[in-house]
């Protein structure tokens, strides 16, 4: 839907396209909740989302304070700290380079090569918790692909666990061994 949006504009009025999004994303003024706070009281080494917001980087818990906030590629290599708050879809400050429409993520392995080979090396060694992924997310289903291609390639064995939290398994016969293949196991 984003992406048929943004082509209905003609090439000359796009920005009405950014306007459009600024009014929509920035017009309301969230607060943190429950989750959020949570994910930062658990002090994860980093953390990967793909909200445009600013609900982490708000929680009122001084320990945010250590991460550094990655919104694009050249915040890796400019943000000095040894823990990141990754934004890997992009910031409400930046709208016109936020992941949104189809091309987004078509071209996401071009635009944003810095951020993805990062995420890609953290999933080689570190343990993954996701939270608020649908099992039939294709996102998550890609994430997880880049890692388990090489662990079945070479067959590897006890390879680093990753967890889905998920609200509510509806096929567990099905969805288990599913994510289980993949190196997931899901959290109901």
């Amino acid at each position: 839907i984003p992406q048929h949006f943004y082509e209905s504009f003609d090439e000359n009025d796009k920005i009405s396209y950014f306007d459009f999004l600024k009014e929509k994303f920035c017009s309301v003024k969230y607060e943190t909740n429950i989750i959020d706070e949570i994910i930062v009281k658990l002090q994860p080494d980093h953390i990967i989302t793909t909200n445009y917001d600013h609900l982490l980087e708000n929680v009122k818990d001084p320990r945010v304070s250590k991460y550094a906030v990655i919104k694009k590629d050249d915040d890796i290599l400019s943000k000095k700290g040894r823990n990141y708050i990754i934004k890997m879809h992009g910031d409400i400050d930046d709208i016109e380079n936020i992941v949104l429409k189809e091309d987004d993520y078509l071209n996401y392995s071009q635009k944003h090569i810095m951020i993805e080979i990062f995420i890609k090396s953290l999933l080689i060694d570190k343990t993954f918790v996701f939270v608020g992924y649908s099992l039939n997310d294709n996102n998550l289903k890609l994430i997880m692909s880049y890692i388990d291609f090489f662990v079945k390639e070479k067959r590897i064995k006890n390879r680093q666990p990753h967890y889905l939290v998920v609200d509510k398994i509806k096929d567990g016969e099905h969805d288990i061994p599913y994510w289980a293949n993949k190196g997931v196991e899901l959290v109901d």
